[in-house]
């Protein structure tokens, strides 16, 4: 494993690079090109990835707790089994992304861009979700409880069976959204536009 931690890599072009199990804790990425890159396994603890393009790449069992995603491109990235607490993804593009069975808790993700996501048995409890359009994404089976989702566009999504307890919805859009099995007890749905919605 190379331990590349606290290096200054900023706009550095590492498209397709493997980077596998690599130490990268507290580095800077910012504006790094790190498309298609192989991450996998990699720590990304407290590091700067601010504005990176990530698409493509493979995020899989990354260690990425209180790093910074902001307007990142991680359109069609992997990242399933991310742990991602408390980190930052706030305006970033995730288009697409596999983030099945990641850790999002407490992560700040609002206004990014999740839309035909897979999410399924992902955690986001007590995220930021404000403003997200994570419409047609599947979060079912997904730990949602406590987070807010206010003002989001959650039209077509799947939550069947997740757990949406506590959750912030004001204003959301749920349009044609199934949460048929989902837990949703003291759920806040005030003003959401729900038309078409399955539930249970």
């Amino acid at each position: 494993r190379a331990d590349m931690a606290g290096a200054r890599l900023c706009g550095a072009d590492l498209s397709g690079a493997d980077l596998k199990g690599t130490n990268l804790e507290g580095s800077d990425l910012t504006d790094c090109d790190l498309s298609g890159a192989d991450l996998s396994g990699a720590d990304l603890s407290d590091a700067q990835l601010c504005g990176a393009d990530l698409s493509g790449a493979n995020l899989s069992g990354v260690k990425a707790r209180g790093a910074d995603f902001s307007e990142a491109d991680l359109s069609g990235a992997d990242l399933s089994g991310i742990e991602a607490c408390g980190a930052v993804f706030s305006g970033a593009d995730m288009d697409g992304a596999d983030l099945t069975g990641g850790d999002f808790s407490r992560a700040d993700m609002q206004e990014a861009s999740l839309s035909e996501c897979r999410a399924s048995g992902a955690g986001f409890k007590g995220a930021a979700m404000m403003d997200i359009d994570g419409s047609e994404t599947d979060f079912s089976q997904s730990d949602l409880a406590g987070a807010d989702l206010s003002e989001a566009d959650l039209s077509e999504a799947c939550f069947r069976g997740a757990k949406l307890d506590k959750v912030k919805a004001v204003e959301a859009t749920l349009d044609g959204a199934d949460l048929r099995g989902a837990s949703l007890e003291d759920t806040d749905f005030t003003d959401a536009d729900m038309d078409g919605c399955l539930r249970d």
